[in-house]
């Protein structure tokens, strides 16, 4: 069995890392792209990926999924809005993508999910 070394992220990739973090935290509605938020915080997107993985354990990409999907799954429990308002409110245009992004992620369809609550 190989042994796996536990590689020290540095304080200057904890700040990318947690700056890139806040900034998806604030504005996952707003349909941001991961090389907008490397050009945000004037690093490479390879770069950015690579600090926030180490940190987080999972892509930037996949966190503002998570981001996405959590907030989307609290305004299904807790609001009546129509399915395309809140896909839009999250950051999807189009409801079809997000409800294909909130199926994958979740395994129910956005109003079967609302019905489960």
């Amino acid at each position: 069995m190989e042994n796996k070394e536990i590689k020290k992220v540095s304080i200057m990739d904890t700040s990318i890392a947690f700056q890139a973090r806040r900034y998806i935290d604030l504005h996952f509605h707003d349909g941001i792209q991961i090389n907008e938020l490397a050009s945000e915080l004037g690093v490479h997107p390879n770069h950015l990926s690579h600090v926030f993985k180490k940190k987080y354990l999972m892509s930037p990409k996949a966190f503002l999924r998570k981001v996405q999907i959590d907030k989307a799954k609290e305004l299904l429990s807790t609001t009546d809005h129509p399915i395309n308002i809140i896909a839009n409110s999250v950051g999807f245009p189009e409801p079809l993508a997000f409800s294909k992004v909130f199926k994958k992620a979740t395994t129910l369809s956005p109003s079967d999910y609302r019905k489960s609550c």
